[in-house]
């Protein structure tokens, strides 16, 4: 009789132990579905408030680490994620961010006077990586930046930079009448700029340029003059 219950107690205790692993089995594998992978945006440039939206329909968490001030960003803005964008995670995953406190009113104090590499890599720190550059022609040859313009429309900078190395222009002046003649001559000349001179001139003439005086001219460039009586 003894014998006979063990061995019930053990046919039920490998029963039980078969229905527990397949219960077991499949909630394992339902839970583990139910955990999705999703491909992380890049969330860098968009508002908080946007930000949690998309984070929500993927059925992700977030969470702000820091707020800093930026040169121009307003409030709100996302400027960098834990997590690169375009990699694929499980959802659920929370992903912190660092988000602008607001643009710095003295942002440009931080940038003018620098040298234009250096302002460069500060402005790309703050996300920004589209540049124009304007060179101003000055004796210096520190290549220092000017002033700095943000171009909102087309989410570029601007920067003036002074730079020695660039290619000089002038504004061709004008001439009063032939006196002035000898002293405009040299000074084209140490310029770089040809000087041809069209027919006879006689003292009081009035002069005329080719480009027209006002034009802006550069070294190797050729300006012809001729009188007007």
């Amino acid at each position: 009789m003894v014998h006979i219950n063990t061995k019930k107690w053990i046919v039920r205790g490998l029963i039980f132990a078969s229905v527990f692993s397949v219960v077991f089995y499949i909630s394992l594998q339902f839970f583990v579905s139910e955990k999705k992978e999703v491909v992380l945006p890049n969330f860098e440039g968009k508002s908080w408030f946007e930000t949690q939206n998309i984070l929500s329909t993927l059925h992700l968490k977030g969470s702000i680490k820091e707020e800093r001030y930026n040169f121009f960003l307003q409030e709100g803005i996302i400027l960098e994620q834990n997590i690169e964008p375009n990699q694929k995670i499980t959802e659920d995953r929370e992903i912190s961010f660092v988000v602008s406190k607001g643009p710095n009113k003295n942002w440009k104090d931080q940038l003018i006077g620098k040298p234009l590499i250096q302002v460069q890599n500060m402005l790309q720190e703050q996300q920004v990586s589209f540049f124009e550059t304007i060179h101003i022609c000055n004796d210096k040859s520190s290549n220092a930046v000017l002033d700095l313009v943000w171009m909102e429309k087309e989410k570029k900078m601007k920067i003036l930079v002074e730079d020695q190395a660039c290619q000089s222009v002038w504004i061709l002046k004008e001439i009063q009448n032939s006196e002035y003649l000898d002293s405009f001559e040299r000074d084209l000349i140490s310029k770089g700029i040809t000087l041809r001179k069209i027919g006879s001139f006689k003292k009081n003439d009035r002069i005329l340029t080719d480009p027209p005086q006002g034009s802006v001219v550069k070294s190797g460039d050729l300006v012809m003059i001729r009188s007007q009586s």
